[in-house]
Order: structure tokens, then sequence, then C-alpha cells
């Protein structure tokens, strides 16, 4: 069973990724959650607080994400030095971007942190990585 603090950021999260940062209130957290404000002032100091710890874990998890996949490009080497495609696509694809951890953190980096002109280029990568991800995975 997730612990109070696991349940504000996992609930935190979700909810920066659907509405963004500035369209959460710790209200709407607490509501989420069940608890009163005093609960989740009591593990986390202010909403920038929460928003901290998950860019601090998102930052884990992509250096984590990043070593694996240069684990699988050393691995994978066939005979001739070719790097197997499909495990270099698993490793990065199955690990780190298809993570809904990592989804949602992109969406809500994508929301509130880039500029308005780069939103329909990323979303238009990240369908086409969904789609060659499709592809791929299934060869």
């Amino acid at each position: 069973m997730a612990s109070t603090k696991e349940k504000i950021t996992a609930t935190a999260l979700a909810l920066f990724a659907q509405r963004g940062y500035d369209g959460v209130s710790v209200r709407d957290i607490c509501k989420q959650v069940g608890i009163k404000e005093s609960s989740l002032y009591y593990h986390f100091p202010s909403k920038q607080a929460i928003l901290t710890t998950l860019l601090s874990h998102f930052e884990n998890r992509a250096a984590e994400g990043m070593a694996q996949l240069e684990q699988a490009l050393g691995d994978q080497q066939g005979p001739w030095g070719q790097v197997s495609y499909r495990m270099v696509c698993q490793a990065f694809f199955e690990g780190y971007l298809m993570d809904p951890f990592c989804n949602q953190v992109l969406r809500l980096l994508q929301m509130d942190f880039l500029p308005a002109r780069q939103h329909h280029s990323i979303s238009l990568c990240t369908h086409r990585l969904h789609r060659r991800r499709n592809a791929v995975v299934f060869l």
C-alpha cells in the first residue's frame, strides 16, 4: 500500500499532467487524496516542493533510462558490431518513453514549461514515436 506521501505525489502528477501546474491547487490534491491540507503540509512545505520532488524523481528515472539504453547498446552487439535495433527500441521505448510516470511528467513539461510554438512539434513527435514503437516492438 502506498504511503500518504506517495499518494500525494502520484495524485499531484496526474492532476498537473491533466490541468497544468497552475491549474491545480493544494485543495484539489488534498480532495483527490482524501486528506486535509495540514496532512499535505506535513509531507511537503508547498505545492512547489511537490513539483520539485516530481522533477527530481523524473531526472533520476531519465538517468536510469539512459544507463539502461547504454547497457543495451553495449550488450546487444552482433558478430560485426551491429546493435540490435529491437533491443534498443525495447530498452528506450518500453523502459522510458512508454513509462506512465515519465509520460505524465513529459506532458506537464510540455504544457507548462515549453513555449507554445513547441507544443505542436512535440505532440507530433510523440505521436510518431508511439506509432514507430508499435511497429517496431511487434516485428
